[in-house]
């Protein structure tokens, strides 16, 4: 006869072992995709890319200057940069749960070569909801990054965005 404690104590570790490794921190999912990972992934062109020159050194600098922007229009912010064994990263997620996401993310793993652009870490803006006013926020980053960052920004503007803001 089995014995009802096995099962569960099984089903317990068969479903445990579904969790990802490196979990969202509490909140990221509700923030910044609304509560639905599918709002980010089902046909959300980005609004805005801006490129700096930061290499590995200067990825905390980078941060900074991202998690300041964020923090200073009461976004919800999320460091997720980690130095790892396998990877080293700059990541950074703001958002707004009513359909704003601006991610700053380069990584670095340990057996992949380098990206050919080598220090460009780039920081994109996602609006996946169309109630949100994305434009104000847009024009503030790019004056926040042209007042904080040392060298010169590249913006281009998504593939849906006529002539800016």
């Amino acid at each position: 006869m089995k014995s009802p404690r096995l099962g569960t104590l099984l089903f317990a570790v068969v479903v445990a072992s579904c969790a990802p490794v490196h979990p969202p921190p509490e909140g990221y999912v509700d923030s910044c995709y609304g509560g639905n990972a599918r709002n980010l992934k089902d046909g959300v062109l980005p609004k805005l890319f801006i490129k700096v020159v930061a290499p590995e050194e200067r990825w905390p600098e980078l941060a900074a200057v991202v998690t300041e922007f964020g923090q200073a229009h009461g976004f919800d912010v999320f460091n997720g940069s980690k130095n790892l064994p396998h990877v080293r990263m700059v990541s950074v997620s703001i958002c707004d749960p009513n359909g704003l996401m601006i991610l700053t993310d380069e990584r670095i793993f340990r057996d992949m070569a380098r990206e050919p652009d080598g220090d460009v870490v780039q920081t994109i803006l996602y609006q996946y909801s169309p109630q949100f006013d994305w434009r104000p926020v847009a024009e503030s980053l790019i004056s926040h990054f042209r007042q904080r960052w040392p060298t010169e920004i590249e913006i281009t503007w998504g593939p849906e965005v006529d002539g800016g803001v």
